[in-house]
């Protein structure tokens, strides 16, 4: 049962992290007219936010696939 609660509480936090990834990686890149360019920090802010969307795709593959088999 408390695996089961820490891995929700995994999946939550990694939601959370990719919604942070996709909100701040534009704003960061703002600060580049006032300041130096964060180029790194935006690296890897876009490779998280990238990783994200691939994650979200993959997931709706698989229910387009579990659908299709169901309809067998």
């Amino acid at each position: 049962m408390r695996s089961a609660f820490l891995l929700r509480g995994f999946f939550v936090a990694l939601a959370m992290g990719c919604a942070m990834s996709e909100a701040t990686a534009p704003l960061l890149m703002s600060f580049g007219r006032v300041a130096s360019e964060p180029d790194q920090l935006a690296v890897m802010l876009y490779l998280s936010a990238g990783r994200c969307a691939e994650a979200q795709g993959r997931e709706h593959e698989l229910a387009v696939l579990v659908a299709l088999y169901e309809k067998k």
